[in-house]
């Protein structure tokens, strides 16, 4: 059953409301404390549900990697963080620095995240906050807590302590435990259009043709996009990713079949990620005309076969190999 913050100092809250116009709604500006790109709706229902005191103290952010789970969880933490003080310059440069005292952030090592910063993270939590009127957690990749985490982790979020705000991201509901899922708020972000991310680009200095081709070769992930504008690196490795595929897709079974082999040495996001890259040049190819449609849905349905098999540990090398031998011929070069 999901919780508000406001068990313990709702009451106190309510006094710095009345007495401290930072707090009153006209307050909080979308665009100033929510910096988010194309989930402006997830901003205005949390920023709704801290002023009317009804945010959930469990909310797990959903959507595909690189979409911006974790910039919105970061903005959350901004604007409660900033309460009651409301000195948002001084909240968002430690934030920003992840120097904030009530701030605890958590990210995967190595895959995974083990136990012991689980632990650290849950004497904590069972502490006051220090300058704010909250502490808040967030757990990017809350999917890859190690099953002792996930243990000592659940009963935090059966009885949260009332002064804490715990945000979880993952790639999907189904990919963290259920009786972790039913104890959040869940909202599901999704990737932001295409023009949205040429439009982001732009503002932040990149040449239109420069931003087209970048949001393309994003498949709508915002993360990547502005990451590789700042890296060249980043763009010249995802088109070397693309014409090994090519390459391989035009060669004997041989080929195709070596090419799964160094694919599957791979990180399973990599993988993952590598894979709906794919099925978007496809998706883009038959658009242009490159491929016929038969073509294309055909590689798409084994491309998207095989990410389905890997996403269920099944085994990875077996899941690329029937996805090799069931793509068609037909792609060039031209379609990057």
């Amino acid at each position: 059953m999901q919780r508000s913050v406001r068990h313990r100092i709702g009451r106190e809250l309510n006094t710095h409301q009345q007495q401290d116009p930072v707090l009153q709604p006209q307050a909080v500006h979308l665009s100033q404390d929510w910096p988010v790109i194309g989930h402006t709706w997830a901003a205005k229902r949390l920023s709704r549900a801290i002023e009317f005191n009804t945010l959930a103290q469990s909310i797990l952010l959903v959507g595909a990697h690189s979409i911006g789970k974790t910039t919105l969880a970061l903005a959350l933490a901004r604007v409660l963080l900033a309460l009651p003080s409301g000195d948002r310059v001084r909240v968002n440069k430690l934030v920003d620095e992840n120097r904030h005292p009530d701030l605890s952030w958590i990210r995967p090592d190595g895959g995974i995240i083990k136990v012991e910063p689980i632990r650290e993270l849950l004497h904590t939590l069972a502490l006051f906050p220090v300058e704010s009127a909250y502490r808040v957690a967030i757990i990017e990749r809350a999917d890859l807590l190690h099953d002792a985490a996930k243990n000592a982790f659940l009963k935090t979020l059966e009885e949260p302590n009332p002064a804490v705000v715990l945000v979880l991201t993952a790639p999907s509901v189904e990919s963290v435990l259920p009786t972790m899922a039913s104890r959040c708020q869940v909202m599901t972000l999704r990737s932001p259009a295409q023009a949205l991310i040429e439009h982001e680009l732009v503002r932040r200095g990149a040449p239109q043709s420069d931003a087209e081709r970048l949001a393309k070769l994003a498949n709508r992930r915002i993360g990547w996009a502005i990451a590789a504008q700042r890296d060249n690196d980043m763009l010249s490795n995802r088109l070397e990713q693309l014409r090994a595929f090519v390459t391989a897709l035009n060669a004997d079974m041989t080929g195709r079949f070596a090419y799964a082999e160094q694919m599957a040495k791979q990180d399973r996001d990599v993988i993952g990620d590598q894979l709906e890259q794919i099925m978007f040049m496809w998706r883009d190819a038959m658009r242009q005309g490159l491929v016929s449609a038969l073509q294309a849905f055909a590689a798409m349905g084994a491309v998207a076969s095989a990410k389905s098999r890997i996403e269920r540990d099944l085994n990875i090398r077996l899941a690329l190999d029937v996805m090799m031998f069931d793509i068609p011929t037909g792609i060039t070069l031209q379609a990057l």
